[in-house]
């Protein structure tokens, strides 16, 4: 997830379910983060990498409204129906 942050990019949106478990992997989150959402856990720490990205949370569905804001889309902790729907999305 740095790297986009880090190379320039000027939106950056994130997207987290289920709240996070564990925090042994993740490096800007602690213990008193679990049971918090990933993705608002990380903002602050993630938008002080590169104060010119415009960082924001996106709780909501990846529907096509969302997505067409997008020119690239990574898929983390994905199901397979998930998977599916932004595939078809971003391959038309």
């Amino acid at each position: 997830m740095v790297g986009p942050l880090l190379a320039g990019t000027f939106f950056f949106s994130a997207r987290s379910h289920p709240p996070l478990l564990l925090t042994s992997m993740q490096f800007y989150l602690s213990e008193s983060d679990v049971g918090k959402n990933r993705a608002e856990a990380s903002k602050v720490k993630l938008a002080e990498l590169n104060p010119r990205v415009d960082f924001q949370v996106h709780n909501g569905k990846l529907d096509a409204a969302f997505l067409k804001n997008f020119t690239v889309v990574v898929c983390t902790d994905s199901g397979l129906a998930e998977l599916t729907h932004v595939g078809k999305f971003c391959h038309v």
